[in-house]
């Protein structure tokens, strides 16, 4: 017996040895997993997306997909990656815009129009002036304004094909932005001396539906929300209008700078931060100007991008995080250092475009 247990001493503390290696090994999974926690995305891909020079390109949402526009050409790709469509025209200022149906491209400052189809066709259109603005509707409506000389400026609605749709030219005033909505409305911002007029039209007819006056104020850009709701933003504030272009609410930015926002889908976000900066804060409000959330976050805001019921953010300091409207964080990713800009498409897919070109997650 005595003999029995001498012999046993060995193999139990080998059992204990490899008892506490394991241990020790799942701590240590344990530790890893819970620090990866925050960066639950599917793995980083970067084929189909590289670009010749992605230094000053820019990137925006085309459906599920993604459209980027810069010095070596324009492209648009799908949500896997795949080119769909290429040409080479150099913008040195790029604008970019595209749905599902179609990815829009312009040179701010030049004349000209062009745009990418999903089955790699490539079409061209002249347009008035130098463009100074540009967007693309979910429907495909395309709309751009362009400066012509001598003249204050024209608002144009070009169908998915590029044929166009409807022109409005303005009188007075010089036109900053201009965007279509789901239900065929074109809404103009105006400036015009210290202040800004807002036009509503339906591009099947040339009568004006509504205006409104904004005193003092210079609106930079306005949205449609799904619902038909307008919102504007100006160096004043947001100003949320129904679709009967009444007034409903509006946010002060009370001497913070615009530093992100997204006015499209079916609710607005902005980011601020005190003028000289610091003291960020983003915040969301529904098609009403109705506050949704309020955050305060430790970094300074880059980019937003907002699809379906999700946020994406991208932070100074390579910090993303989606949130659902009311800034409930879902997850969290340190994207590639030269990150600029961020896009989410309707399938839960984040394009982060940078110097190294546009990679891309799916979040789970």
């Amino acid at each position: 017996m005595k003999k029995r247990a001498d012999a046993s001493r060995p193999h139990g503390g080998r059992l204990l040895a490899i008892t506490a290696v394991l241990l020790a090994v799942a701590l240590l999974l344990l530790a890893m997993s819970l620090l990866d926690l925050r960066r639950s995305p599917l793995q980083v891909q970067r084929n189909g997306f590289r670009m010749g020079d992605a230094a000053d390109s820019v990137v925006c949402s085309a459906g599920n997909g993604v459209a980027a526009g810069g010095r070596s050409g324009i492209w648009l790709f799908t949500s896997t990656g795949k080119q769909a469509a290429a040409h080479d025209v150099p913008l040195s200022d790029p604008l970019v815009g595209g749905c599902s149906l179609v990815a829009a491209f312009a040179d701010r400052g030049a004349a000209g129009l062009y745009a990418l189809y999903p089955d790699s066709t490539v079409r061209s259109a002249a347009t008035d002036g130098a463009v100074s603005f540009l967007d693309v509707n979910p429907t495909g409506l395309i709309t751009v304004i362009s400066d012509i000389e001598g003249q204050n400026g024209s608002a144009m609605v070009y169908d998915t094909d590029l044929s166009p749709l409807f022109r409005w030219s303005a009188v007075s005033g010089v036109p900053a932005a201009a965007r279509t909505s789901e239900q065929d409305l074109l809404c103009v911002a105006i400036r015009s001396g210290e202040n800004s007029v807002l036009r509503l039209f339906r591009i099947d007819r040339e009568e004006e539906l509504a205006s409104v006056v904004l005193p003092g104020e210079a609106v930079s850009d306005i949205g449609f929300f799904s619902d038909g709701s307008v919102c504007a933003l100006s160096d004043r504030r947001l100003v949320f209008f129904s679709p009967e272009f009444r007034e409903l609410s509006s946010f002060s930015l009370a001497g913070r700078d615009v530093a992100a926002y997204d006015l499209s889908g079916g609710f607005a976000s902005l980011a601020t931060e005190a003028r000289g900066g610091g003291d960020p804060l983003l915040t969301t409000f529904d098609s009403y100007g109705v506050l949704m959330g309020r955050l305060v976050p430790e970094r300074t805001v880059l980019g937003l991008s907002a699809s379906g019921e999700k946020l994406l953010v991208l932070f100074s300091g390579r910090e993303s995080t989606l949130y659902d409207p009311g800034l409930l964080e879902d997850v969290s990713f340190q994207p590639p250092e030269s990150t600029r800009q961020c896009v989410l498409s309707p399938e839960g897919v984040g394009f982060y475009a940078g110097d190294e070109g546009i990679y891309r997650l799916l979040f789970r």
